[in-house]
């Protein structure tokens, strides 16, 4: 087994991100508690993208450490070493979760934050077990009374939410003026910036949404869409709700939809520019995104299907030629 003390900077990353997604195995969860008991002594680098990262490892492996401690049984022929020893390191559990882990006094709560960037996806387990597949170049916040006071998260971009049930604290997604609450069930969101609508769909259990001008409920296999600039909501049944499970994943099946709504999925994704010409932004397309594609790749094969032009230009991409039937 290689030296546990010895982690450079990418695999203590790797190992971080394992261990926030609850996917690091026994082994991996040891390495890293090991590095974390090394650090007490000296400043410690927490390799996570962001604040509220690094905030949730250093509470979940002190958690985890001072249960060893707990459960720590000695051995006979040490009795009053191991005695001393479980004293020493509850002082030393108890110094570092005043200097380490509790914040400084403020009027401000904590704000955790996960982001992603273009292309990428993350899967976080919040404090409450709730799983959250975060779509590319989307950010998921909380505070630190998550799981306590309340189960408030705000989510900028996509994200596929199984939220674990909890009837005494529901669960409550924040998407600018549109509130989702659930106690305990499994839905999509897209509710990226700039967009006039945010796009909820339902696979199992229900949400109540709350906006401007009322509230309303979704059942299974519905999707409803809240506009930004009226504040009114619009449900149907839509019985595709399923294929959201893939999509979290990277593979997007589209059934028929058009050029226009696809290059827009594309450009919340990726971050690219996409410019349609003539009759392709009305052109539809069935066919699939898959999960290791890149978008340029994607773009060829959607215009070969479609018999139109791609070019690329500066970075840019520009699709023409859009008569659909030649």
């Amino acid at each position: 087994m290689q030296n546990p003390f010895s982690v450079d900077e990418k695999e203590l990353t790797d190992l971080v991100e394992k261990y926030l997604a609850g996917l690091a195995t026994d082994e991996e969860r040891e390495r890293l508690l090991l590095w974390y008991r090394q650090q007490a002594d000296q400043p410690a680098s927490w390799p996570a993208t962001s604040a509220g990262e690094k905030q949730e490892v250093k509470n979940r492996m002190l958690r985890n450490i001072m249960e060893q401690i707990t459960h720590q049984q000695p051995r006979k022929r040490r009795v009053y070493r191991s005695v001393a020893a479980a004293a020493a390191l509850l002082l030393l559990g108890a110094g570092l979760a005043k200097l380490l882990f509790w914040p400084a006094s403020t009027s401000q709560p904590v704000i955790y934050k996960v982001a992603t960037a273009a292309g990428e996806r993350k899967i976080i387990q919040l404090p409450d077990s709730t799983r959250v597949w975060l779509g590319p170049r989307s950010e998921l916040q909380y505070t630190a009374a998550f799981g306590n006071d309340n189960r408030d998260v705000t989510l900028s971009g996509e994200g596929f939410f199984d939220v674990t049930a909890k009837t005494e604290l529901p669960f409550v997604l924040h998407t600018g003026e549109l509130a989702t609450k659930v106690l305990g069930t499994e839905f999509n969101v897209e509710a990226y910036p700039g967009e006039t609508q945010v796009k909820v769909t339902l696979l199992s259990g229900g949400v109540a949404l709350t906006g401007p001008n009322g509230n309303s409920r979704l059942q299974p296999m519905q999707q409803a869409l809240f506009n930004t600039d009226s504040g009114n909501v619009r449900q149907y049944d839509y019985p595709a709700a399923s294929a959201m499970l893939k999509r979290r994943e990277g593979n997007i099946e589209y059934k028929n939809v058009t050029v226009s709504e696809i290059v827009k999925d594309l450009e919340h994704m990726y971050g690219i520019n996409v410019t349609l010409r003539g009759r392709s932004s009305t052109c539809l397309f069935y066919g699939r995104l898959k999960a290791n594609e890149t978008p340029e790749d994607f773009l060829e094969k959607l215009c070969l299907v479609l018999n139109m032009k791609l070019e690329e230009n500066e970075g840019k991409f520009i699709i023409s030629k859009g008569d659909c039937n030649k």
